[in-house]
């Protein structure tokens, strides 16, 4: 198992050295990758490392990952690992994308906890990791979305927690149609400062 394991790790290795300093043609064809269930888990990890270090890499996948976010479904591979690549990478080209799928969770254990934290929503949990830049579309949706969307936006901003979120979620407390909405807002931000 170990032997596995250290010839997968110096496979990995060895492809992340050849992506350095990636081609565009050698970016498009990882991409490709990603955007097959055999090999998307596996181009996913190497997108993630190389992306971090290469600039050209990143802005690859900040012009096509909102196009395969807002085109997949919450159950495949392809779109949850597109979601990740967007959050972990901070990439807010991809915001408008997930913005659309913030209403649909994609199931598992659904506790408070789990609820409150996004655990179950890829989408708003990409969001949460893009931080302010995604805020336009939080605030969007609390303003045209369905209660549940307006829901996962306010538990977004919480979770985002910073001086721009708190702005936008004390600008939409007043307007805030539905009354346990508006009392869970007004929840948050009577203790914004003590919950972190």
């Amino acid at each position: 198992m170990k032997l596995r394991i250290a010839i997968f790790m110096l496979g990995l290795m060895i492809a992340i050295v050849k992506i350095s300093g990636q081609q565009p043609s050698q970016i498009s064809d990882l991409f490709r990758q990603l955007q097959q269930i055999e090999t998307t888990d596996q181009a996913t990890e190497q997108l993630l490392k190389v992306a971090k270090e290469d600039p050209i890499t990143k802005k690859y996948l900040a012009e096509h990952l909102p196009l395969l976010i807002e085109r997949g479904t919450v159950h495949s591979p392809v779109w949850r690992n597109s979601v990740r690549l967007a959050g972990e990478l901070k990439i807010p080209e991809a915001a408008a994308a997930l913005g659309k799928w913030i209403g649909v969770d994609a199931g598992g254990f659904i506790t408070k906890t789990t609820l409150l934290n996004l655990d179950n929503n890829p989408a708003a949990k990409a969001l949460v990791k893009i931080g302010d830049p995604s805020i336009p579309v939080l605030n969007k949706i609390l303003q045209s979305g369905s209660k549940k969307e307006r829901t996962r936006a306010i538990y977004a901003l919480r979770l985002i927690h910073s001086p721009v979120a708190k702005m936008a979620l004390s600008q939409h407390v007043a307007n805030e149609a539905d009354s346990g909405l508006h009392d869970f807002i007004q929840q948050v931000l009577d203790k914004w400062e003590e919950n972190w």
